[in-house]
């Protein structure tokens, strides 16, 4: 799914049908935690087994993509935690009445919620040492007896689909779609991670539902049409634990302390809803551009909180490493990647159609491990695509998106980015992980009557690959996961 799959804890926030003007506005912030990947062990094997399966991963996620066609103000802030040094940032949701609490990735990348539920056998899948969902738990659980199945790089997930209440921050949607798995490939989920929620819209979604949070938009709930996402980084931490705050998610406003200056809005093209998809005007290596591809289609980019790595078609890899010497082509397991002198410091520049300026992957996470019994060779977080006309060749993960305030906005369709605030810098930094908890909901909204489809979807390889690679061995959808 992705290399470094992004664990978000989060809470589901109670809208209602009715918008009631009487209500206040309200933020709720959710923490994030990081946990320990194999990204940092002292066996050599080990660590290139995590890197093979975080860009096999990747690929996997987005190589047959499915398109589908396509009050009250209330706002929430949902801390997250960052897990295994950047491999994963998890929030916190609560599921059916009364609510369990649950640990799930939360993933741009695509558009399904489903959890681990207690009929999964560890003994013959990857549900071991999960915290599983007991649906008898649930006083509101419907059974849609549809059968559900979805694929990312790292694996796959099946079981059946439902509806149930959610409660994300200080929302809470009545009669959710909601896939109980009883077999989840093993390494897709790491503990404490029970499932996925999916961010992208509904045109991604396996089973046909409407995504929680665009039920949430569409009622009206928010003060304002978007979400947000700030990541704290402890890529080069590995002596600190397993888990470390790991930034914030909120819905319905932006977080004026975490970042500087205006937020640069690029639309995503016309017609192309369903990933948060941007197109890339331009990729520079310091202050060197590499050429891109004379169509606009194969430029389109999936900004993916699901997934670790930066995936990009194998022309641009190509043409990136030939402006840092004494780089090369990785082999063996960590083949589709490349190596490169640690000192050179590279930096990597991405700007995108109808932004106005570029924004920088920093050199720590232009670099994605250190290779063991080496002076000075690195393995780079970018991984070759190979995904085919129909899949996007670009997608943009938590890599990148470490570096920037990132804001996904519903109206017009949009994804923005900011320079991060001395504020938001500072909390890269150990400390007390949230005291999170599944809150009394502000707004309550029931989902639309729709008729769920039998999903079965594998989504294009995503940051699935190293976001679920990353949160399965890391964890990594991606995230959510797409890449």
């Amino acid at each position: 799914m992705f290399t470094s799959c992004l664990l978000l804890s989060v809470y589901l926030l109670q809208a209602s049908a009715s918008p009631t003007p009487s209500l206040q506005r309200r933020e709720l912030h959710v923490p994030l935690s990081h946990i320990h990947s194999s990204r940092y062990s002292d066996d050599p094997a080990s660590q290139a087994a995590w890197a093979r399966s975080a860009g096999e991963r990747l690929v996997s996620k987005y190589r047959t993509p499915s398109p589908r066609a396509l009050s009250k103000r209330l706002t929430s802030n949902i801390s997250l935690v960052n897990a295994n040094h950047d491999g994963s940032y998890s929030g916190l949701l609560g599921l059916g009445t009364p609510p369990t609490p649950l640990n799930v990735l939360l993933d741009t990348g695509s558009a399904d919620f489903w959890v681990a539920s207690t009929g999964c056998a560890a003994a013959q899948s990857g549900c071991g040492g999960l915290p599983l969902w007991d649906p008898r738990t649930s006083e509101t659980y419907e059974n849609a007896s549809v059968r559900f199945e979805v694929g990312y790089g790292s694996g796959r997930a099946s079981g059946v689909l439902g509806w149930d209440t959610v409660q994300l921050g200080a929302f809470e949607v009545v009669h959710q779609p909601v896939a109980l798995c009883d077999h989840v490939s093993p390494g897709l989920l790491t503990s404490p991670v029970s499932g996925l929620m999916g961010l992208g819209f509904q045109q991604l979604s396996a089973s046909g539902a409407t995504p929680l949070w665009e039920n949430l938009v569409q009622a009206g709930l928010w003060s304002a049409p978007l979400m947000t996402f700030f990541l704290t980084r402890f890529l080069n931490s590995s002596a600190l634990g397993t888990q470390q705050p790991g930034g914030s998610f909120t819905m319905g406003y932006v977080d004026t302390s975490l970042y500087t200056g205006t937020i640069d809005y690029a639309p995503i093209p016309a017609g192309r809803a369903g990933y948060w998809l941007l197109e890339l005007s331009s990729v520079a290596v310091r202050s060197s551009s590499i050429p891109l591809s004379a169509s606009s289609s194969q430029n389109a980019a999936v900004i993916d909180t699901g997934t670790t790595l930066l995936l990009a078609p194998s022309s641009a890899i190509q043409a990136i490493f030939s402006l840092i010497p004494g780089s090369q082509p990785a082999t063996g397991d960590y083949a589709g990647y490349y190596q490169y002198p640690c000192s050179s410091n590279t930096t990597l520049t991405l700007s995108f159609s109808g932004a106005s300026r570029g924004w920088t992957i920093s050199a720590a996470d232009f670099q994605l491990l250190k290779l063991p019994n080496t002076q000075d060779t690195c393995i780079a977080a970018l991984y070759e695509s190979n995904l085919g006309n129909n899949a996007p060749q670009w997608v943009v993960g938590d890599t990148f998106l470490k570096n920037v305030y990132s804001v996904f906005r519903y109206d017009p369709p949009s994804v923005g980015f900011a320079s991060l605030s001395s504020e938001a810098r500072g909390l890269s930094a150990p400390g007390p992980l949230p005291n999170v908890s599944v809150l009394p909901p502000e707004a309550t909204v029931t989902a639309p009557a729709e008729k769920l489809s039998r999903a079965t979807r594998t989504p294009p390889s995503k940051g699935w690959d190293l976001g679920i690679v990353l949160a399965c061995l890391i964890l990594g959808h991606l995230t959510i996961a797409l890449l």
